[in-house]
């Protein structure tokens, strides 16, 4: 009687193993570096709650994941220990096109593997295609960055949840994930700002 109990025991045992595991390449691989997640992406999530007000040096940067067409995903948090400069810009915004240039000119001269750029269009909210947003980073050579197409409403967008009332407004990011502070690119403490930053 006794092992007639212990072989239905195992046998159960090893069927609720058999319901439990997961099968292989159906969650979304971790990136390793940061030239994985170079590109275009649009499929966003918010992990922190949107900001009260503007954020403030000090301040934890909000997170958000992406998860690419290639299935990979990664959050802003997942760049802890690098400098992130955060840029928010769209198409139709006359000082985005004019800033740009030098704000590409001059984070692309940043010759280190810690500092990363991520642009954030907020043109999905002005129903401007993807397409037209990907043409504007062709022509502005900014395909080094991470780049976002942002959610459409405030449910769904990067730009709400860090409280960004107009464009460009960029942040500078340290390695811990806090905010240095506001920054624009026309700014002449831009470069020496991020440098700083790297040097810590």
């Amino acid at each position: 009687m006794k092992s007639v109990i212990i072989t239905v025991l195992i046998s159960l045992a090893l069927v609720s193993c058999k319901q439990t595991t997961v099968p292989e390449n159906t969650d979304p691989v971790k990136f390793e570096n940061v030239s994985e997640i170079i590109g275009l992406h649009d499929n966003v999530s918010l992990l922190s709650s949107p900001v009260d007000g503007f954020l403030s040096s000090g301040d934890l940067a909000p997170d958000f994941l992406i998860e690419t067409d290639d299935n990979l995903e990664f959050s802003l948090s997942d760049l802890r220990g690098k400098v992130i400069y955060i840029e928010f810009w769209r198409t139709r915004c006359s000082f985005c096109v004019q800033s740009m240039p030098g704000m590409v000119n001059t984070t692309q001269s940043i010759e280190d593997e810690d500092f990363v750029v991520i642009a954030v269009s907020t043109d999905k909210m002005d129903r401007v295609g993807k397409s037209s947003v990907s043409n504007f980073i062709d022509n502005y050579s900014m395909n080094e960055f991470i780049n976002i197409y942002d959610g459409t409403s405030s449910n769904s967008s990067i730009a709400y949840q860090y409280g960004i009332r107009g464009t460009p407004t960029g942040y500078l990011i340290d390695k811990e994930g806090r905010v240095v502070k506001s920054l624009h690119p026309a700014s002449s403490s831009f470069k020496q700002s991020i440098e700083t930053e790297l040097d810590k």
